[in-house]
């Protein structure tokens, strides 16, 4: 097997962990009964740091602290994107359900489709347009009856991630085509 193939299989089967363990999240977060929102973000936050910093220790053992330097203006903005979107995921489970805050940062694909187009200029085919509509109407359609509702700060919470995400998405690449 070369070392492309077990590099893309190790891939595949993190970002399915990743997904796995993010879709778990509003399962294991409406079972605590005493911690307030806040308590239970920053807990959550201290040990997804401890978790970080111990990955990046065994990886890069001592050079941990530059390779974490090394990433410059773009890593510190796509960490407190990150931290940004963490957040406002759990702040947002607290605030209205479960359903409501996975359907609403499952919309991250298309923000970063309508970013990628509005900041960076890539060309966004016709069907991702339709899906963008269509996925906004059925927003509007589903969550637009919470309008005058407690739960509606929690919806327009959950929307903070897709957003973050979309744009951490641009913040990493690069402008597809030059100004002149």
């Amino acid at each position: 097997m070369s070392e492309d193939t077990d590099r893309h299989r190790r891939g595949v089967a993190l970002m399915v962990c990743a997904g796995l363990l993010w879709s778990i999240a509003g399962v294991f977060t409406r079972h605590i009964e005493q911690a307030p929102r806040w308590e239970t973000t920053f807990w959550r936050s201290f040990f997804c740091a401890l978790a970080m910093a111990v990955i990046l220790l065994v990886l890069y053992r001592g050079r941990a602290v530059a390779e974490v330097v090394r990433l410059g203006r773009v890593g510190f903005v796509s960490g407190a994107l990150w931290a940004v979107m963490f957040t406002g995921f759990m702040l947002a489970l607290t605030q209205t359900s479960t359903a409501n805050t996975l359907v609403l940062t499952s919309l991250a694909p298309l923000t970063a489709a309508l970013f990628a187009w509005l900041l960076l200029g890539e060309r966004v085919p016709a069907r991702t347009w339709l899906f963008i509509g269509a996925a906004f109407v059925g927003i509007l359609v589903m969550f637009g009856g919470e309008a005058g509702g407690g739960r509606m700060a929690g919806n327009l919470i959950a929307l903070i991630v897709p957003l973050a995400a979309g744009s951490i998405s641009c913040s990493c690449a690069r402008p597809a085509r030059a100004s002149t």
